[in-house]
């Protein structure tokens, strides 16, 4: 009953964690979507669950050590008892019953041990049915040390698509008076760098939400290579790029196992395969939760690592140099228009450094876009 009902407890935490994580981090989206309240609504029910699971728990906890203490208690009470019966009849003293009754309640003494190292290491067996439904204890192959190679290394391959082109875009937020974007037209090409600029407001990160699948838009259309673009079609890199406890290898290989060549190839291209190759032990060296070991720079470049590793035809790029200095920020810049070779890459930037080596500039305000070269000519 414990084991059953402190997995059920486990799982209510896991899933008020998870919301509360999610409507932290998209906090200004539901506020925008005027979804605050169902997920105030949501959060209520998760954490009455939770509370619920703790009291079964707590209930079930509560008998065992009643239960456990009792029996450890009752062989000191019945022999006080049998030597009160004694002293009472006047009968001689019979050591052999004293000893049995002493030593049964002992018998109960390791159970109440267990009940200690149980509650002790229950957080770890309550991760194992999770763990197992992630193939965590599949077998894996075994990995190999990363070998000296040579410092030019191409970007692993990505499925090529040719044209990603928008039209006649529009959407606009519920209560909004206007919308974001209106009539708005874009096309990106593989083989040239594409950058997204504007104010606050302009509809920057919608646009990117829009091709991402996480928005629909009111009117319009999103094609790639003239069909529908999938989100499988699309690979991001956040300005705050998401890290988690692990080894460097699995932060890169979250979308599957690659080769140790591409590992290489991939890392290289973001600029980060030096750094890497300077930490105690390489691609196997620990991340604290959330990258907290890690430089923002060196965040960013192992995100954009990870992002061709994908091999999605369209790279979404956010701020990527925002975090980096001059010299950092070129090198990423560089790296970008070497992706675009084989895949189509839109950036967002504000960075006017960023944006001298960018040929393709699309501005957005009010709503409408131009697209310019970087000097302000229309292209």
């Amino acid at each position: 009953m414990m084991a059953r009902r402190g997995l059920d407890h486990w799982d209510s935490y896991e899933a008020l964690s998870a919301d509360l994580l999610e409507s932290l981090r998209g906090m200004s989206t539901l506020r925008t979507l005027g979804a605050v309240p169902a997920t105030r609504r949501r959060l209520h029910a998760r954490s009455e669950g939770l509370r619920r699971a703790t009291e079964r728990i707590m209930r079930v906890s509560l008998a065992e050590t009643g239960v456990t203490d009792l029996a450890i208690q009752a062989g000191i009470v019945a022999a006080a008892m049998t030597a009160l019966t004694h002293a009472v009849t006047g009968q001689p003293p019979a050591m052999e019953v004293y000893l049995i009754l002493l030593l049964a309640s002992e018998a109960f003494r390791p159970i109440r041990e267990l009940s200690r190292h149980w509650h002790a290491g229950f957080l770890g067996l309550t991760a194992i049915p999770g763990l197992t439904r992630l193939g965590a204890f599949a077998g894996r192959p075994d990995r190999q040390p990363s070998a000296p190679v040579a410092d030019v290394h191409p970007a692993p391959t990505a499925v090529q698509a040719d044209r990603l082109h928008v039209t006649d875009l529009c959407f606009r937020y519920p209560d909004a008076a206007e919308p974001v974007l209106d009539d708005f037209h874009l096309t990106a090409r593989r083989g040239a760098l594409t950058a997204v600029v504007g104010p606050s407001g302009a509809g920057k990160s919608t646009l990117f939400d829009l091709l991402l699948g996480f928005l629909t838009p009111d009117a319009g259309t999103i094609e790639l290579d003239g069909r529908p673009l999938r989100r499988e079609d699309v690979a991001v890199v956040s300005q705050r790029p998401v890290l988690f406890a692990g080894t460097v290898r699995d932060n890169l290989t979250v979308a599957g196992p690659v080769t140790e060549s591409d590992l290489t190839a991939a890392t290289h291209a973001a600029g980060v395969l030096d750094e890497i190759r300077a930490f105690p032990h390489g691609f196997d060296t620990e991340v604290t939760e959330a990258g907290a070991s890690l430089s923002g720079g060196q965040r960013q470049r192992l995100a954009l690592a990870r992002a061709l590793l994908a091999r999605r035809p369209v790279l979404l790029v956010d701020e990527p140099t925002s975090a980096l200095d001059p010299d950092r920020a070129a090198d990423v810049v560089a790296t970008l228009h070497r992706v675009a070779a084989e895949r189509i890459v839109l950036m967002i930037s504000h960075r006017p450094e960023t944006l001298a080596a960018v040929g393709d500039v699309v501005r957005l305000g009010s709503g409408a876009a131009d697209t310019r070269s970087p000097d302000g000519g229309v292209r």
